[in-house]
């Protein structure tokens, strides 16, 4: 009994060790997506690099700026293959790279196919996107019908009589009339004749949503009256694409930062382009050909006139 007791204690105080986890593409996409992670170096210093939702990726060297050869770049991500894969614009000789990953907890551990290895950490989770509104239909082809008559026992007979007489697809127009009477009740309708004045039919037209704009697209429309010398001089200037591999497109979204939508793409080597409103921050709007939007003032470069 005493040896039995001895054996079931060495086994309660081994710790249970969980090893980290292989992660396939879709929990790659679910861990990467939108989180900021913190790799670790072998000089004991981190490198911050935030992965955004649309495919686009930011990094921050801090003290190793020198050996990578600038303090910021950016980049793009994607998944293959159970591994994730990225190519930075200037940094690691802007090569593609695929790792494998492992996670535990909070801790990533990756490798690549040559054996270099190394270890990350969550600093900020990703959070999930938001779900789509759903949008409420309105019945506006509903059409109103206004009964006349003296007697309330004659009201019901009279609206079933009207409604059986209307067309049963009533289409919303602008332009059409519609029939009101001021004083419904006041003006009586005799069974035995038919009555003098037509039954009034409205179709209501459906209510449009109002559209709002975004705040900051407020502030930059009211911005250009107080800077209207400078806004004037950048619309006389033209600037092209720079900085922007030959590869890829420089992106138009539809508010001031990368977390905006892209609503348009400027190829690498295009010129032509104008800014159109007050710049906040490093984003400006801009115009090129049929695209409006803004873009950050990195990868825009003033065109030298000859």
């Amino acid at each position: 009994m005493r040896r039995t007791l001895i054996v079931l204690s060495c086994f309660a105080a081994t710790p249970l060790v969980a090893e980290p986890v292989k992660l396939s593409s879709d929990a790659i996409k679910i861990t990467i997506a939108g989180s900021r992670l913190e790799l670790d170096t072998p000089l004991g210093m981190t490198v911050s690099v935030r992965f955004n939702r649309d495919g686009f990726m930011s990094g921050d060297a801090k003290e190793l700026a020198s050996l990578l050869g600038a303090s910021k770049d950016r980049g793009r991500w994607w998944v293959a293959s159970d591994q994730l894969c990225y190519k930075w614009f200037r940094w690691f000789d802007a090569e593609p790279r695929c790792l494998a990953i492992r996670q535990e907890a909070k801790r990533l551990f990756w490798q690549r196919d040559d054996g270099e290895s190394g270890t990350a950490t969550i600093m900020e989770q990703g959070k999930p996107p938001p779900k789509p509104k759903l949008q409420v239909a309105i019945a506006a082809q509903i059409p109103r019908v206004q009964v006349k008559a003296t007697h309330p026992a004659d009201v019901k007979a009279n609206a079933t009589t009207a409604f059986n007489a209307l067309p049963h697809t009533v289409q919303t127009r602008e332009d059409a009339q519609v029939q009101l009477s001021s004083r419904p009740t006041s003006i009586s309708t005799k069974t035995q004749s038919p009555p003098k004045s037509p039954i009034s039919v409205m179709s209501v037209p459906a209510p449009r949503p109002a559209v709002r704009p975004k705040p900051h697209l407020v502030a930059a429309m009211q911005s250009r009256s107080t800077d209207s010398v400078s806004l004037a001089n950048s619309e006389k200037k033209s600037f092209r694409v720079a900085g922007v591999d030959p590869a890829d497109v420089l992106n138009v979204r539809d508010g001031p930062s990368e977390d905006d939508d892209a609503v348009g793409e400027i190829p690498p080597t295009a010129r032509g382009i104008t800014i159109v409103g007050s710049c906040l921050d490093d984003w400006c709007p801009i115009k090129h050909r049929d695209v409006t939007g803004w873009v950050n003032r990195y990868y825009l470069s003033e065109e030298v006139s000859r």
